[in-house]
């Protein structure tokens, strides 16, 4: 709220939710361009369907192939960076597009140049020999910059909203403050997360990690999920991988000889079960029924015990069902990709602790084993070039975000940094990019008018293509 945050998907549900009084009917549902956007994602993705049923039927394409384009000799020094092939293939979503609609135009702007962005950095590195492969669970430099990118984003975050936090910590330890922003309930909110934090700790430390590594992990784990809902409520992205995990940043601090095995494999599996696969994560879900719930009129409170028993509901239903299908059918009898993915994700921890300590001689193996201590912890080795690729991350993000606050013509956005060269950012980067010309000719020839009329067109590209998901799904 303080900070304009676009949340394109609260503003695309509210679309959708808003009444007029003595209408039965949403006055979206009347307008004309809704419904043509409707028909259009409707009609594209229902021959998509089609093909994929009976392939002599004909579908309409909405995917551009540039790979020949990698023969051309200006091409080729980037197809050596891994994520080229990617960007070759260009591929329009009309949900991604409709989302982007309600974007900033310097959001849209820099998310849709964010694929090519990150291959013309990364090409002159790759041409060195920089190595910028990443693992995750192992890291790597791709890794610890993108870690670098969100600490940056989480110390703006933390700049923007300095005198509101403050008067919360205040009000948290029962200090007087003058301010009257802080609602009694934030102040609980922010006693119960920190009692729920140590908790955590403690918990680990009687599982065998250090109290350190412990406070360690969960700070990471929250800056983690908390600039995913940063991410989502800036852009509209449904779909975020961080290719970060809290492992392979300590990992990257410490070093395997200081970690230990014991730490490293306990680390490993933590991150498996928690933050290994976020591209659907609970905290930009709450986030968006939170804000929907403030646009609508709805209390917090009731809204989010309504939300603790859904989550308790599922996570009962989902058990359950899990150890239904595992002993009914087994792990290897489900051929999908998502099984797949499981046997892959289950083999990471055991793999890394391998690559890890095939690198150890002897002796570092022999002090690997033993406690984890202090004085141990401070007399780290970090991996290779770690701090710079954090730096770079850092200083990105947070001269991006100076710039933007000292020039309002600033055209980059710093979520760019956080995104650019991840798999799902270069597949959705084309339809922001096209939502940003859309928008922009809009503007320029229609004005504001015409952009709050062409709202309904976009709404309907993403009902559209929601509307046909659902019919093939049920299909399948």
């Amino acid at each position: 709220e303080r900070e304009h945050l676009s949340d394109p998907i609260v503003t695309f549900a509210n679309e959708l939710l808003q009444t007029e009084p003595g209408r039965a009917w949403n006055p979206i549902f009347r307008q004309r361009g809704f419904w043509v956007g409707c028909a259009v994602a409707l009609v594209v993705l229902s021959t998509k369907g089609m093909n994929t049923w009976f392939k002599s039927f004909p579908a309409i394409s909405m995917q551009i192939d540039c790979t020949p384009l990698r023969e051309l000799e200006i091409i080729k020094p980037f197809m050596k960076v891994p994520e080229a092939q990617r960007a070759l293939r260009i591929e329009f979503y009309f949900a991604a597009i409709g989302l982007a609609y309600f974007l900033s135009s310097e959001a849209s702007f820099s998310l849709g140049i964010s694929g090519w962005l990150y291959l013309l950095a990364a090409a002159p590195l790759v041409a060195r020999g920089v190595d910028m492969s990443r693992g995750f669970l192992s890291g790597g430099l791709p890794s610890y910059m993108y870690f670098g990118a969100y600490l940056g984003m989480g110390i703006m975050v933390l700049y923007l909203g300095r005198r509101f936090y403050w008067a919360v910590i205040k009000r948290m330890f029962f200090l007087p403050d003058r301010s009257a922003d802080v609602l009694p309930r934030e102040a609980w909110a922010a006693r119960i997360g920190a009692v729920v934090c140590l908790l955590e700790v403690l918990l680990l430390w009687r599982v065998g990690l250090h109290p350190l590594l412990g406070v360690l992990f969960v700070a990471l784990t929250g800056l983690l999920f908390l600039m995913l809902g940063r991410i989502n409520a800036s852009t509209g992205l449904f779909l975020i991988q961080p290719f970060w995990n809290p492992v392979a940043i300590i990992l990257g601090i410490f070093g395997a000889v200081t970690i230990g095995p014991a730490s490293l494999i306990i680390l490993a599996m933590l991150c498996t079960m928690v933050t290994i696969d976020t591209r659907i994560a609970a905290v930009p879900l709450a986030l968006n029924a939170l804000r929907l719930g403030d646009t609508q009129k709805v209390r917090s409170g009731r809204l989010g015990g309504w939300m603790a028993t859904a989550i308790v509901i599922s996570m009962i239903v989902a058990v359950l069902f899990t150890v239904w299908v595992i002993y009914n059918y087994g792990v290897h009898g489900v051929d999908s990709p998502g099984t797949r993915w499981a046997l892959t994700v289950a083999r990471m921890p055991f793999q890394m602790l391998e690559r890890n300590l095939n690198k150890l001689t002897g002796d570092q193996l022999e002090r690997a084993r033993d406690p984890v201590t202090l004085s141990r912890l401070l007399d780290a080795r970090p991996a290779k070039h770690f701090f710079t690729a954090v730096l770079i991350g850092l200083a990105l993000v947070i001269g991006c975000s100076w710039m933007r606050l000292r020039f309002p013509s600033w055209l980059l956005h710093p979520v760019l940094f956080l995104v650019w060269g991840t798999p799902w950012m270069i597949a959705y980067a084309p339809s922001f990019l096209l939502a940003w010309l859309l928008k922009s000719l809009i503007l320029k020839y229609g004005g504001q008018k015409s952009y709050i009329q062409a709202r309904g067109f976009f709404v309907g590209l993403v009902a559209g293509e929601f509307a046909a998901a659902m019919i093939w799904a049920a299909v399948g």
